[in-house]
């Protein structure tokens, strides 16, 4: 059978010390190392008291049976349960003899746990001493004995490994003392309970039973603590850290460990400083915290140096096997050795993935620079592109500015010219007509030869003043709009030709006069033109509109069309092309065989602008 625990030998001390409510009077010498063991917790002093008592000439039994029984308990809490045992087995005898059931039963429940620390192949010996135990209690009423007798033999099944009779005692015992003034029995049978749970959850793997066992760990604590029986504490502690350890829960798991090694300083407890510090090594080493786990070990070394390895101080239990392990410096330093490899191992790696990391970091600086540089080029080249766009739409604005300042000047000239000439040479002509005409009416009446020539100049005078008067209007013709003087023209043409040219007009003024509405004439015309010449239409219209800063031209005709992409550029379109850019606008075609052509001219007004492909396309 695997070795006890070492919780058994510190915790089962205080199962024996009783808290009956049968305090029997007659067992002074008893109840007087009660008080040394449990109230001053001086094992030795007990310990010596009882050997002064059994070394008296005339000794009565009961007193012997007292001094044999405080004497075994000592020994117990001395940590030497093997020597315990033969003292309680003297001390059981006399008890029976005298046949006095309270120091029966006391006897028998100290020996009971007692023979629980020898490794027996079964623990049958234990067993029987506390089916024996369980009767006398019941009989006598004693809760306390009675929950002690539970929880050992809940114990005894854990240690087995039957987990069910384990567990369905330590349920008793809790249903026992649950409202019980008994708080010592209550804490130590909530360790029992949350250890069986932690056995179930090996035997199942139920998370479930760790929860439940972390919170039983936790009730006994806190009994514990208030009862200020910090040795018991501190192995509670220890079990609820192992247990929160298999949770993964390693903060809990090392607050509860630190906690329990902080008592055993305070208690000089060598066992419980060996059991925090391995199991501080065995969480550290599970979070990956490798130089924590060996600075633990090493710690523990230290401490196995000074004590030795001999004895029962030497036992700790693995967290992670449930298993118990006699350690030694030896054991100590091997697991440190191991760790040193595990240790290499893990910086090896973490340098591997700190080039890698490194080597990752550089390609990706590397990518952004190159990324970075290229789009700044393209960026500078797109800055370049819409300088340079600037640049070429400001001298073609410039150019439009010349070229309607020059237009406006020539126009300015020829108002200048018609107004000499209506002024000068008009005025003349009016006045020798005049002349002519007083002339002929004086000399008709005498000589009919100058009469005749006379009346002739006349009518060639005539003629010459509507031909100077048509020339005027031709320099003045700003005074009709150009549409007008299209609409007028192409009227005319209607009437002697078998073709009908509809004009329509819309939002129409002053800006679209000068060197636009000039430029704009000449464009029509040279459609009109090209339909009558080339495509033989019969029928053309032409829409002429204003839209905010926008003059649109539609010219539709129903002649023969053509292939826009086939099309050989002649004088006239070439002419068309250049009359749009000068203005800084657009000129498009639609053509299908046979079903006629349209034009779309599309002209900025206001402040010059460069259209590129944005015909306005007006219904």
């Amino acid at each position: 059978m695997k070795t006890v625990s070492i919780y058994f030998l510190l915790l089962f001390p205080f199962i024996l010390l009783g808290q009956s409510p049968l305090a029997d009077p007659l067992l002074p010498i008893f109840y007087e190392g009660e008080k040394l063991l449990i109230k001053l917790n001086r094992p030795d002093s007990a310990r010596t008291y009882a050997q002064a008592i059994l070394a008296r000439p005339k000794l009565d039994l009961r007193s012997k049976n007292q001094a044999l029984l405080v004497l075994g308990r000592a020994l117990f809490n001395e940590e030497s349960p093997d020597a315990s045992v033969l003292p309680l087995q003297q001390s059981l005898s006399i008890a029976r003899s005298i046949k006095n059931d309270l120091l029966t039963l006391k006897s028998l429940v100290a020996l009971g746990a007692s023979m629980t620390t020898k490794e027996y192949p079964r623990m049958d010996s234990v067993l029987i001493y506390l089916e024996e135990a369980k009767p006398l209690a019941i009989s006598l009423k004693d809760t306390s004995s009675l929950s002690r007798i539970y929880n050992n033999l809940a114990n005894v099944f854990i240690e087995e490994g039957d987990l069910d009779k384990a567990m369905a005692h330590c349920y008793l015992c809790e249903s026992l003392l649950k409202n019980s003034r008994f708080e010592t029995e209550k804490a130590i049978c909530h360790n029992s309970t949350g250890r069986g749970l932690y056995e179930l959850y090996f035997r199942d793997g139920k998370d479930e039973y760790l929860k439940t066992a972390i919170a039983s760990f936790q009730k006994a604590v806190v009994i514990f603590e208030i009862l200020g029986n910090k040795r018991s504490e501190s192995y509670a502690r220890l079990n609820m850290g192992a247990a929160a350890a298999f949770l993964d829960d390693y903060g809990q798991a090392e607050r509860a460990t630190k906690q329990a090694m902080r008592l055993g300083t305070e208690l000089k407890d060598s066992t419980i400083l060996l059991n925090g510090y391995y199991n501080l090594a065995n969480q550290y080493e599970g979070e990956n915290r490798l130089e924590e786990a060996k600075f633990a070990l090493n710690k523990m070394n230290d401490l196995l140096e000074k004590t030795g390895t001999a004895g029962d101080i030497a036992f700790v239990t693995d967290q992670f096997s449930n298993n118990e392990l006699r350690v030694s410096s030896a054991f100590v330093k091997n697991r440190v050795e191991l760790l040193d490899k595990k240790i290499e191992i893990t910086n090896s790696a973490r340098e591997k993935q700190l080039l890698w990391f490194m080597f990752i970091i550089l390609a990706l600086i590397i990518i952004g620079v190159s990324i970075y540089y290229y789009q700044k080029s393209k960026l500078d080249a797109q800055k370049q592109q819409i300088i340079q766009d600037k640049l070429e739409n400001t001298l073609k604005s410039q150019q439009i500015e010349f070229m309607r300042a020059r237009f406006e000047g020539e126009e300015e000239g020829r108002h200048r010219i018609a107004r000499q000439i209506h002024d000068g040479v008009g005025g003349l002509l009016v006045s020798a007509k005049w002349n002519l005409e007083l002339a002929l009416q004086e000399i008709s009446k005498k000589e009919t030869k100058v009469a005749a020539r006379l009346s002739e100049n006349l009518r060639l005078q005539e003629h010459s003043y509507k031909e100077l008067r048509r020339v005027v209007h031709a320099l003045e013709r700003e005074d009709i709009p150009w549409w007008e003087d299209l609409q007028n023209l192409y009227q005319q043409m209607s009437e002697r030709y078998d073709t009908n040219v509809r004009f329509y007009t819309y939002n129409l003024d002053k800006r679209v006069g000068g060197l636009i509405g000039e430029e704009s004439r000449l464009m029509v015309q040279e459609v009109i033109t090209n339909a009558l010449k080339h495509a033989k239409a019969s029928e053309i219209t032409v829409q002429i509109n204003q839209i905010e800063d926008t003059l649109g031209i539609i010219i539709e005709d129903n002649g023969i069309g053509f292939d826009p992409e086939h099309i050989v550029k002649g004088m006239g379109l070439r002419s068309l092309e250049e009359r749009s850019t000068k203005l800084g606008g657009s000129i498009s075609f639609e053509s299908n065989k046979p079903t006629g052509t349209a034009v779309f001219i599309d002209i900025p007004i206001g402040k010059p602008t460069i259209l590129k492909d944005t015909s306005l396309l007006y219904a």
